[in-house]
């Protein structure tokens, strides 16, 4: 781990130093900079001691998500709890609230095996996998749960961010939710939302810069403005779109071909920030889309990856999506 820490912070003064030397140049050179420490898994390695290949990031999920699936398979809490880092944070759709650390984690697994998930088996897809960092991983893809009978319980999408510890990974972040193309179902939305109080601890002026700068443009309609809180090869895997997006071109093609319901308003607020390193952090909390008449029609949780740039947070991914279990 200290190995890793040293090649990052070394990685790191790079780019501060490649920052340093575009200011002034056009405005999307600092992007570029920022773009170079976490596209491709981090670039490459000065000593080219460590492998920070998309290929070993595939093979650390495949290795992830195999165990992942027979250890739920086996309905083990315990079990699928150790996948998890000690202060890891769950933001799952099925969920109200997120929830912190491997306990408690643990307990609300325990709970859905003892109920709706009790007997079930889950498969998931990895359609992104990369380095941010030395010892930090994300991946994105879909889900699929199906009862003993074969019965599809629950399918959507995730994105996640894992510390790379021994050879083998520890979820920090879970952030999934169910597809919702239609909007939030019907059960769901008579559920009053409950909320968590606003983050304000270390890193909260960027948290709340960064959500509020992406509520902005949405209530403005700028459709650019929000593409452009995300890197050049941010992702979206937000459940309205049914499907994970890459690139910042395509998510605002993507946005353009759906935008938003006319006559409702966005609002959104931090729970929680986190530095993993590096410039890196993550970030959740909750979202609400209110009609003119003031009624909440949708809402739900966040989970977001983020790197910290001159010119505040920009997504590196973003994940979405309303409330799915009413």
């Amino acid at each position: 781990m200290e190995g890793g820490m040293n090649v990052q912070i070394r990685f790191f003064l790079v780019v501060a130093v490649l920052v340093g030397t575009l200011q002034g140049c056009q405005e999307s050179a600092p992007d570029a900079t920022v773009e170079k420490a976490v596209a491709e898994g981090a670039g490459v390695v000065p000593d080219g001691t460590i492998d920070l290949s998309g290929d070993r990031a595939e093979r650390l999920l495949a290795d992830f998500t195999e165990t992942f699936e027979a250890v739920w398979a086996q309905g083990d809490a315990e079990g699928l709890a150790q996948l998890y880092a000690e202060d890891a944070v769950q933001v799952i759709s099925s969920q109200q609230l997120p929830l912190y650390g491997r306990a408690e984690i643990q307990s609300g697994l325990a709970a859905s095996f003892a109920g709706t998930a009790a007997g079930s088996r889950i498969s998931t897809k990895t359609e992104v996998a990369k380095f941010l960092a030395a010892d930090i991983v994300m991946g994105s893809g879909t889900y699929e749960t199906k009862s003993p009978s074969g019965q599809i319980l629950m399918s959507g999408l995730w994105s996640n961010a894992w510390r790379l510890e021994n050879d083998g990974l520890k979820m920090l972040l879970e952030s999934a939710g169910d597809y919702a193309v239609d909007g939030m179902d019907e059960a769901s939305a008579k559920v009053s939302q409950v909320m968590d109080p606003q983050y304000t601890g270390a890193g909260a002026d960027l948290l709340n810069a960064g959500v509020a700068a992406y509520v902005e443009h949405t209530n403005a309609g700028d459709l650019s403005g929000v593409a452009d809180l995300f890197l050049t090869n941010g992702l979206q895997a937000v459940s309205r779109n049914g499907r994970i997006i890459q690139g910042r071109a395509n998510i605002l093609a993507a946005m353009s071909a759906t935008p938003a319901e006319s006559g409702t308003t966005l609002s959104a607020q931090g729970y929680g920030y986190r530095p993993i390193g590096g410039d890196l952090a993550i970030g959740w909390g909750a979202f609400q889309q209110t009609s003119n008449a003031g009624e909440i029609v949708e809402y739900g949780l966040w989970g977001n990856i983020w790197v910290v740039t001159d010119k505040g947070l920009m997504l590196i991914s973003e994940r979405a999506g309303s409330y799915s279990g009413g």
